[in-house]
């Protein structure tokens, strides 16, 4: 076990880019440090938001959220009501796909797999 602490505290870390013991000892630049922080906090948060889909609500009425500590079990878990003044969290979004096929109107002849 101490040949594992010591092989871990003697080997650089990919954020910091330090061995953790010098900076626990303090024989190095704590704002060089600070800096790479920063850097590898940056870079994860862009990597991350680089797929996030873009949602903008634009309708006026829709579902919210209806509280278990407001509703009984045996009511609905989403009401109907005007989307004013209501934090986008609390609103329940449309399906990905809704109202883009209708499935009475496709064409099976389109549908034959040759692009």
């Amino acid at each position: 076990m101490y040949k594992a602490i010591e092989w871990y505290n003697n080997s650089y870390h990919s954020t910091t880019r330090e061995k953790p013991i010098n900076i626990q000892e303090g024989k190095c630049n704590k704002n060089l440090i600070l800096n790479n922080i920063q850097k590898e906090k940056h870079r994860y948060i862009n990597k991350r938001n680089k797929f996030r889909e873009n949602y903008v609500e634009n309708r006026s009425v829709g579902y919210i959220k209806n509280y278990k500590s407001l509703r009984h079990k045996e009511q609905s878990k989403y009401i109907k009501t005007k989307l004013q003044n209501v934090h986008s969290s609390n609103i329940k979004r449309q399906t990905k796909f809704s109202g883009q096929v209708d499935p009475d109107n496709i064409n099976i002849d389109d549908c034959d797999g040759n692009n």
